[in-house]
């Protein structure tokens, strides 16, 4: 018998449709199977996930980074959700302004911004991007789990 595993953890973004949270909420709620399932939904794109994170690690970067405030009249990784177009040509492309401030196809980087990034921070600043709530549901529904499945 295969093992089944205790968590489902699906993200997805919009895409600027905000009806795709919705779709993905019902379909949670009609969901009453094992195992649990977690949803994280990011508004507009995963990226905007990414932005909350941005620290600039250099002066190479933060001179990036004021760029694309002055550019953009805010700043990205204080008000992600202002990077909200759809349209890859847009200056509010959260696709463009993440490859600005970390170059094109920088993966280690993004892993970088998530990983040394307080939750404290990710929760703020991620508010309005659906960070901060997967990051609730992981609290409320994954920590609990690992809590029961630990050994004494």
């Amino acid at each position: 018998m295969k093992p089944c595993p205790d968590l489902l953890l699906v993200t997805r973004n919009t895409d600027n449709h905000p009806q795709r949270k919705t779709g993905w909420d019902c379909a949670r709620q009609e969901y009453h199977g094992s195992p649990l399932l977690v949803l994280g939904i990011a508004f507009i794109k995963r990226e905007n996930w990414i932005l909350t994170g941005f620290q600039s690690r250099d002066e190479e970067e933060q001179q990036r980074l004021q760029f694309e405030r002055q550019r953009r009249g805010y700043d990205p990784s204080l008000h992600p959700h202002h990077a909200n177009s759809h349209e890859s040509r847009s200056k509010h492309c959260p696709k463009q302004v993440l490859e600005n401030l970390v170059g094109k196809a920088e993966v280690d980087r993004e892993i970088e911004c998530l990983r040394d990034t307080s939750l404290m921070e990710f929760h703020s600043r991620g508010e309005k991007v659906g960070l901060a709530e997967f990051l609730k549901e992981i609290e409320t529904t994954f920590c609990p789990l690992l809590r029961t499945t630990q050994q004494p």
